[in-house]
């Protein structure tokens, strides 16, 4: 069958055989993947502290030939198989081609606006995978993304349908053009033995060539066009079915014994080494000073206060450690905060969020570890006869939280008709008015019952719109303008909001003093991670490195009975508060410098993170990168690939010493929580009744 034709009657004339069609949009699929590769990453040019990976012409050519081939594996496949699909149904052969080819751009379009639009505003830092990770549920990713983004994904939405309209009427106007069957144009030898060479490179470009070019190789496989092999070579080399592949990143070196893989728990002492990292965990490694220790608590026994002041403890969304000393044109952005630390209130200077998502700071405060199971700090004060109350600008349910904590007062977006800010969610001087009201009302009750209270004030959160007069701003940048060119607008809008979270703390103060309760009153506050505001020219939000801007937490204790450590993290207020009702009053309350402790942190899932660090003011942070193998410094600003055998480089037993406290956490986490649900039967959850305000 010839590649082209000529019908006749009709005196139209095929000149598009399969093989150009694919060539084309091969070459179309290529451009575009490395426009948004470059658009993330360093590919041609450095970015801020990120070196060009491809420098010399050589290097550049072969990528570009390499996303080809790739492309047109995907193209040739693609084309190929629908119009197989679409042949069972008759359908004229050139329709088929034209259908197929409208609904790949469809999908290709799709893909590079998704894509830019990631890159324009979150970074090149940005980890979908990371962030799914992280949240409770991919559910409330998607939930957040069409709050913030409807009109971007309408515009997907439409775009797609358009094209899709225009790939209907092309297949009528062809059927009305061609009435009489065209010649099968998907019969091209050069076509299939294009498309199967093809296919063949890209696997072996993901299987035996993966470490030649690990670098470049691992920029293709995060894109659509490499993907799909990736997954192919990971099914194909699962030989033992526990999930992971000889050729995944990290790899399964084990692939026949279903007790080893990457991210499985490493029992210590077992002579296996069950995650094919750092060796068999053993016990004995953990022998120093607890306190020092990036081992997070995992057993808290019940506890009787031995002085019962009240105790409040507010979170802060997104509020960086810097926002103490920030000023706007000349404006402090923390004044209340200001007052309360010259008035002597304690302000750790190393307090780290261990990851940078809400939802695990909140649950390492509650429950004092890296753990989920067990008793919280709500259930320390509600045995110790304290009323409990939560004010909540976040909804409870949507976020999670109602599952791990209850109180005797709630209050949260669903309990305030017509009250609710930006994305449903409450600002923080509207939860002031509640919080005062129940101050009030305690007051006017004469209820002299002492209280622990906790309230989330969420105004700083992305995109920086919530529903607050602007201060230090003319305006809230719109969420279609969050991007790198727009920094200092971005900039302002977020200080702005933090700027309302300083005047509702201090409103919070006022009223403790107005309803006389202030002196005998703990106040801690404590932001739930930091924020990235552009800082490294084109990366902003949290949760997806491991960096000062990101995980650097703002906390403020006002009235502490005892010394506060200058180096914590959220797992650790659940004992310093436990330690403030419990341990003998200090003369004169300071910060406690403790250089030595480390802070365990990690991006992602603690399970499967895609990387794990350590930070202590002694030597500074310290990060394992688990898919690239790499060991860095940032204090010292080196970087080695890590070896367990090499013990002759410190940089590489620190960083075994790293893995295996993150190891040694997991295996305490599993236990724990295997220890407490076979618990659960003999034992009662706690009844509390709940006030609604």
């Amino acid at each position: 069958m010839r590649d082209s034709c000529v019908l006749s009657g009709e005196m139209i004339v095929l000149k598009t055989p399969v093989l150009i069609v694919a060539v084309s949009l091969a070459l179309i699929t290529a451009w575009l993947t490395i426009f948004s590769l470059q658009w993330t990453e360093p590919l041609f040019k450095s970015l801020w502290l990120r070196p060009a990976l491809l420098i010399d012409v050589k290097s550049q050519v072969g990528f570009a030939v390499l996303v080809f081939i790739f492309s047109f594996s995907m193209v040739g496949t693609w084309l190929w198989l629908w119009m197989k699909v679409l042949g069972v149904f008759r359908v004229d052969p050139v329709k088929r081609l034209v259908v197929t080819c409208c609904f790949w751009c469809v999908m290709l379009l799709l893909d590079m606006v998704i894509r830019f639009r990631i890159a324009e505003v979150w970074g090149h830092r940005f980890s979908l995978e990371a962030a799914t990770a992280a949240v409770e549920t991919p559910w409330q990713l998607a939930l957040s993304v069409w709050r913030w983004y409807r009109s971007d994904v309408l515009l997907c939405l439409y775009g797609t349908l358009g094209i899709v309209i225009l790939g209907v009427g092309a297949d009528i106007l062809i059927g009305r053009l061609f009435r009489k069957p065209s010649p099968d144009v998907l019969h091209s030898r050069g076509f299939s033995i294009s498309l199967a060479a093809s296919t063949v490179v890209a696997i072996l470009t993901v299987t035996v060539f993966l470490n030649r070019w690990p670098a470049a190789i691992s920029l293709i496989t995060r894109t659509s066009v490499g993907y799909p092999y990736v997954e192919l070579a990971s099914v194909a080399t699962d030989f033992d079915g526990d999930g992971w592949g000889y050729f995944d990143i990290p790899p399964d070196t084990k692939p026949f014994d279903n007790r080893c893989r990457p991210f499985a728990v490493d029992i210590p002492n077992d002579g296996i080494d069950e995650n094919l990292l750092g060796g068999d965990l053993q016990f004995d490694l953990f022998t120093e000073n607890p306190d020092n220790s990036a081992i997070a608590q995992v057993e808290w026994p019940d506890l009787t206060f031995v002085r019962k002041p009240n105790v409040v403890v507010v979170f802060m969304e997104s509020v960086r450690f810097d926002s103490i000393s920030k000023k706007i044109d000349g404006q402090m952005v923390m004044p209340a905060f200001q007052r309360l630390i010259q008035e002597g209130a304690l302000a750790p200077q190393y307090a780290f969020s261990s990851q940078g998502y809400t939802f695990s700071s909140v649950m390492q405060f509650l429950y004092g570890g890296f753990h989920s199971a067990g008793s919280t700090v709500f259930d320390d004060f509600q045995n110790n006869d304290y009323e409990t109350a939560i004010f909540s600008g976040y909804d409870l349910k949507e976020e999670k939280f109602d599952a791990h904590m209850s109180a005797d007062v709630v209050f949260d977006p669903t309990r305030a008709p017509g009250q609710m800010g930006t994305f449903h969610t409450t600002p923080a001087r509207l939860l002031v008015d509640q919080i005062d009201a129940y101050l009030a009302s305690k007051s006017k009750k004469k209820d002299t019952r002492p209280f622990f209270l906790w309230s989330f004030f969420v105004d700083p959160h992305f995109p920086y719109k919530q529903v607050n007069q602007p201060v230090l701003c003319d305006h809230h940048v719109a969420t279609s303008d969050i991007r790198p060119s727009n920094k200092d607008a971005v900039m302002r809008s977020y200080y702005d909001q933090v700027y309302h979270v300083d005047a509702a703390a201090a409103r919070v103060m006022t009223s403790l003093r107005k309803h006389g309760v202030a002196r005998n009153t703990i106040v801690l506050f404590v932001s739930d991670h930091g924020e990235s505001l552009y800082d490294d020219g084109n990366t902003i939000g949290h949760g997806i490195a491991i960096n000062d801007v990101m995980t650097h937490l703002l906390m403020v204790v006002v009235n502490s009975p005892v010394d506060v450590p200058d180096v914590l993290s959220h797992h650790h207020i659940r004992g310093l508060l436990r330690d403030m009702l419990t341990q003998p009053v200090a003369p004169t309350p300071a910060l406690k410098p403790l250089p030595e402790r480390q802070l365990l942190q990690y991006v992602g899932n603690l399970r499967y993170p895609a990387e794990i660090g350590v930070f202590s003011v002694a030597e500074g942070r310290l990060i394992y990168n688990l898919r690239k193998n790499i060991i860095s410094d940032h204090k010292a600003n080196a970087s080695v690939w890590f070896d367990e055998k090499n013990h002759d480089s410190q940089l590489n037993r620190r960083g075994l010493s790293l893995i295996q406290k993150w190891e040694y956490q997991l295996y305490l986490k599993g236990t724990a929580q295997t220890n407490r649900d076979s618990q659960v039967a003999d034992k009662a959850p706690p009844s509390h009744s709940t006030e609604q305000m």
